[in-house]
């Protein structure tokens, strides 16, 4: 799967995990390496949920046409599908913050 990234700055978290560290702290930073790592290694959205450990689930609302994954308990890594075998990463968000 080709991942590509709403914002330079999710990039370079990706791309460094000194700064992804620096942003979420140790846990959540190298979380989202090792969870984009996963992305980028699925053929397609079906792997997705046969990984539990993901909680790939679809999202509604005002989100519709967006999908997370699970980082930490109430942490999950939004992304969109945008191509035939790309997604693009759009956010890191705490749902109860």
């Amino acid at each position: 799967m080709r991942v590509a990234f709403r914002t330079r700055r999710l990039e370079r978290c990706f791309t460094q995990e000194n700064l992804a560290v620096r942003t979420w702290g140790p846990y959540l930073g190298r979380r989202y390496i090792e969870r984009v790592n996963i992305l980028m290694q699925v053929r397609d959205f079906n792997e997705l949920a046969d990984i539990p450990p993901l909680r790939f689930h679809p999202l509604s609302g005002d989100r519709a046409g967006q999908f997370a994954i699970r980082l930490t308990g109430q942490v999950r890594l939004v992304f969109a599908i945008t191509g035939p075998s790309t997604i693009t990463i759009e956010e890191v968000v705490d749902y109860h913050g």
